[in-house]
């Protein structure tokens, strides 16, 4: 072990993130001393289900985009954390109450609440010391009960706070006149208030297929806006699909295509900006570029390595990558192995960049999209860190999964998976 690894941890977040920090950082074999940071009063971060959607009943910012009746995207079996499986039962698709439950137990299992500070807010985080190899991080944290702020030194940082908090919605003209109701899915609760209502969805993405079919079911009409060239083509007799939208006026919309509707209400599923306002300037970490930067391997800040993101891709195992990630972590601050230069991490990162966005074509939303690039990550992580490999069936069963949302929408869900060995399931 490297005699100068660092030693106390602070985890933001203790939502599925910040808990599988917590599980390999504060296990009773651990060097470290890890403390999580929680600005509510439970576990589970965005599958905590409450009716507030801007803050709650002491103020705090509410954290969630949860929504009534909501079901999983992806089986069970390719959610769960690789050493704590998801009770057997007959359903792969899960509710969130479910998946909810699941992060309790594997908390309770492995002791994490001990390590946990409900209610507690990190206001602002900025790194302390001489020189990178030195320096430490001073947290100002803000306590809702007692109403009382201090300040905490850690040598290592996670940032587990999730990334559906800040929502994306793009600019469109003459949106500040439209007298219907405009919200991001971001506040989106339940369907009772869309009742024959004429609706509008912008965007192409889960969330808004996801609450379409919801409203299909009581709404008069939905229309889907998106610019995909594929998309589903079963949807309810009441679903049509626009292009992009052009501009609104009082009462409705025109699309680039020239057609115009009118509408009572417009949910813009178009996903959600990284957000970190607790950082101080000094951290280095800019999100107004290609994603957040500057990051090694989507992960390491490479202007203070003790500084990580877990888990802000897209199209992931998130549970799965999460862990992983955290045991990367733990196995560079213990000295195992070790990064390469600053100006290599650099070259990497652009390399990377220009690739996604010239080969694959991935837009800023996509900076850090793993999809059919997640197993060579995924392998490059573990074996990099020298830990066990997650398996390859993850990926495969998450790319079946994938496809079949948008080729059997109102059947997906029904499908149950069985994990035969590390590299083959089968549907049952």
């Amino acid at each position: 072990m490297n005699a100068n690894f660092r030693r106390r941890v602070a985890v933001i977040g203790a939502g599925p993130s910040g808990l599988a920090a917590a599980r390999h950082f504060g296990a009773p074999d651990s060097p470290f001393e890890c403390q999580v940071f929680e600005q509510s009063s439970e576990i589970g971060g965005t599958w905590v289900f409450t009716p507030h959607v801007s803050v709650d009943e002491i103020g705090r910012p509410i954290h969630s985009s949860m929504y009534t009746n909501l079901r999983t995207n992806l089986p069970k079996e390719v959610m769960s954390y690789p050493d704590f499986l998801f009770p057997e039962q007959e359903k792969s698709y899960l509710t969130s109450e479910q998946v909810l439950e699941y992060l309790h137990s594997y908390a309770n299992h492995f002791g994490l609440r001990q390590h946990i500070k409900f209610n507690n807010w990190v206001k602002e985080v900025r790194p302390v010391g001489e020189n990178v190899e030195e320096e430490k991080w001073q947290l100002t944290i803000f306590d809702w009960i007692s109403k009382e702020t201090r300040t905490e030194i850690f040598d290592a940082l996670m940032i587990c706070n999730g990334h559906f908090f800040h929502p994306n919605i793009p600019e469109c003209q003459g949106r500040d006149i439209f007298e219907g109701r405009i919200i991001h899915s971001r506040e989106y609760r339940m369907p009772a208030p869309y009742t024959n209502k004429r609706v509008l969805i912008v965007g192409g993405s889960f969330s808004a297929i996801d609450i379409t079919m919801e409203l299909a079911k009581v709404s008069k009409q939905v229309t889907l806006s998106h610019h995909l060239k594929e998309m589903a083509t079963n949807f309810p007799e009441n679903v049509k699909m626009a292009p992009d939208v052009d501009f609104f006026d009082k009462t409705g919309v025109t699309f680039v295509n020239g057609q115009r509707d009118e509408f009572d209400d417009v949910i813009y599923c178009t996903g959600y900006k990284p957000s970190y306002p607790f950082l101080h300037e000094s951290c280095r970490v800019t999100t107004d570029g290609y994603g957040v930067e500057p990051l090694h391997k989507h992960l390491i800040n490479i202007e203070h390595p003790s500084m990580c993101f877990l888990a802000i891709n897209n199209y992931i195992s998130p549970l799965q990558l999460a862990d992983l990630q955290a045991r990367f972590f733990y196995q560079l601050l213990i000295g195992a192995f070790e990064l390469p230069a600053k100006e290599e991490m650099y070259r990497q990162l652009r390399k990377d960049q220009k690739f996604r966005q010239e080969e694959l074509g991935f837009k800023t939303r996509f900076a850090h999209k793993l999809g059919v690039l997640q197993k060579e990550y995924y392998d490059e992580l573990a074996d990099t860190a020298g830990v066990k490999r997650i398996p390859p069936v993850v990926s495969k069963l998450h790319f079946e999964a994938a496809r079949s949302k948008f080729k059997e929408l109102y059947t997906f869900r029904d499908k149950r998976y069985k994990l035969i060995d590390e590299e083959t399931f089968v549907e049952l």
